[in-house]
């Protein structure tokens, strides 16, 4: 409002009686105001006051609430802190028999590895030995059947030459038994006929 009067003052130099007493009544009206708002805001002080002294006394509830809650927190906390520790060492002692029974298992296992290593050995040295012998029997049996074959083909030679030394026999026999067939015959005077070779004896076989 006095914005307002402000504005027609400067467009009315006559209304400055009028600004002067305005000016007076908007000192006057805060302090007005200002007791009514006090007579007014009394009752509400003293219900705002009651609240602060109820909310300190519950705040008071809390505090000792929240320290009741810290003591069983750290109660708590050293339970856990307890167990934990006593896990720990039971996890330990756990470990520690696992770790032996792994150490044993491997000791087993490693026994048991070395002596079917030494069994795979003793057998590849067996195989090795019957592989030998195999490879010895199968050369001697090639030399056997080497010999058998020279033999075989000398038979055939001696046969062979038997053979032919029989007929050359035979082939003589039959001519001393003519040439002596002939020498009987000529004293007899025999009649004129062809002489007959005598017949030759058979082949040995």
């Amino acid at each position: 409002m006095a914005k307002a009067v402000n504005k027609k003052s400067t467009t009315a130099k006559k209304a400055a009686p009028k600004k002067a007493v305005k000016k007076v009544a908007k000192k006057a009206a805060p302090k007005k105001a200002a007791k009514k708002v006090a007579k007014k805001a009394a009752p509400k002080a003293a219900g705002l006051v009651k609240a602060i002294a109820t909310t300190g006394k519950a705040a008071d509830k809390s505090a000792a609430a929240v320290k009741k809650a810290e003591a069983t927190l750290k109660t708590l906390t050293a339970k856990v802190a307890a167990a934990t520790k006593a896990l720990a060492a039971k996890k330990d002692v756990a470990k520690k028999k696992k770790t032996a029974a792994a150490k044993n298992a491997v000791k087993k296992a490693s026994a048991a590895k070395a002596a079917v290593a030494a069994k795979v050995k003793a057998h590849k040295a067996t195989v090795k030995a019957a592989k030998a012998d195999s490879k010895a029997a199968s050369a001697l049996a090639k030399a056997v059947k080497a010999v058998e074959a020279k033999l075989a083909a000398q038979a055939k030679k001696d046969e062979a030459a038997i053979a032919r030394l029989q007929a050359k026999q035979g082939k003589a026999l039959a001519k001393l038994e003519a040439k002596l067939v002939a020498a009987a015959q000529k004293p007899k005077k025999a009649a004129k006929r062809k002489k007959k070779p005598a017949a030759k004896p058979a082949k040995a076989a």
